[in-house]
């Protein structure tokens, strides 16, 4: 069966990252699938958040906790390149679905 690697990056989005990872673990499906979620070393509470779903939910998240020491800068500003990059490095899938922060499902049918 092929898998899909559901990709998540985030860094300081405490007020959004439950209801995107909550939306991703609704999803109904056949396909297996992984969630690989990468967290960049948030100044807020996202660390905490991220922790206690891969804590309660060890078998349906991979969690990534990265250090801002691996941050690659552009134009002098931190980006999520590396963040995405090593996220991508640990997918398993034949097929990788990136979903952003701010992105969630409204609909729970699959495919």
């Amino acid at each position: 069966m092929e898998k899909v690697s559901i990709c998540i990056i985030t860094c300081n989005h405490e007020k959004s990252i439950a209801r995107t990872i909550d939306s991703v673990l609704m999803h109904r499906t056949n396909k297996d699938y992984e969630n690989i979620i990468g967290e960049n070393d948030s100044e807020d509470q996202t660390r905490e958040i991220v922790v206690s779903y891969a804590e309660k939910l060890p078998e349906k998240i991979k969690l990534l906790l990265n250090d801002r020491a691996n941050v690659i800068y552009n134009n002098g500003k931190p980006t999520d390149r590396w963040n995405l990059v090593n996220n991508l490095s640990y997918a398993n899938g034949e097929y990788i679905a990136l979903c952003d922060v701010d992105d969630y499902r409204t609909d729970h049918s699959g495919g």
